[in-house]
């Protein structure tokens, strides 16, 4: 093989590997339905007022768009309140849903406890599972 045909053969092989990586990650983040949306996929929120409830990816990121820039330009882990969709008072924090029980609760909330993910009901953790699992 000529330098040539091996300089094209490199770039056709790039190109294939570029449109698999494109097709997964589509497939991974898209409901399957190719319109590249969220599914059924719900985030948990606890508002102080309210308690804890879900909502679909669509109405948080409608949420986020209406708390303004301020809500965009948060650091990981921190927490802000927001304005809760249900009473509209800024009281409103993102949860998490315990994977046994379902019960819908601030991350790290109990101080006291040695994995953050544990649910303040139950006592599960899935970050103790996973590590005693090894």
């Amino acid at each position: 093989m000529t330098d040539e045909t091996k300089k094209y053969v490199m770039m056709g092989i790039i190109v294939a590997c570029l449109l698999l990586a494109g097709t997964i990650a589509y497939n991974s983040f898209s409901d399957g339905g190719g319109g590249g949306g969220t599914g059924d996929r719900q985030i948990a929120l606890m508002c102080a007022e309210c308690g804890g409830f879900e909502v679909s990816v669509d109405e948080y990121r409608e949420m986020m768009a209406q708390q303004g820039p301020e809500a965009m330009m948060m650091m990981p882990g921190q927490m802000q309140a927001m304005e809760c969709p249900k009473c509209g008072k800024k009281s409103c924090y993102m949860a998490q849903k315990c994977k046994k029980c379902e019960n819908i609760f601030v991350f790290g909330q109990a101080k006291d406890q040695n994995f953050p993910d544990r649910c303040p009901k139950c006592k599960y953790s899935a970050i103790e599972e996973r590590r005693n699992a090894r």
